[in-house]
């Protein structure tokens, strides 16, 4: 019998595994919080677009987030759809 902490650690585990990444959420959060929501669907990706993000934008004073804006959420979309396509 296992006991109420094993099942909790299972759920938790159940939560954060990477098949419930949903398009829609990874669209919303990367729309929300930038490069940085990117986090949701892929650490590898929004690692790479903080980085260029960050002087890009010191450089052109901004204007640079009008094209890696899109750029980011057309990363996290898909690779969300991605990883749906390797779990179904």
């Amino acid at each position: 019998m296992e006991s109420k902490l094993s099942q909790k650690l299972k759920t938790s585990v159940e939560i954060l595994r990477p098949e419930l990444v949903d398009t829609t959420q990874a669209i919303f959060i990367k729309y929300n919080f930038g490069p940085l929501g990117m986090v949701y669907s892929t650490i590898n990706g929004a690692m790479i677009m903080y980085m260029l993000a960050l002087p890009l934008t010191l450089i052109t004073e901004g204007f640079a987030l009008l094209a890696i804006g899109p750029v980011c959420i057309f990363g996290a979309a898909f690779e969300s759809r991605n990883i749906q396509n390797k779990i179904f």
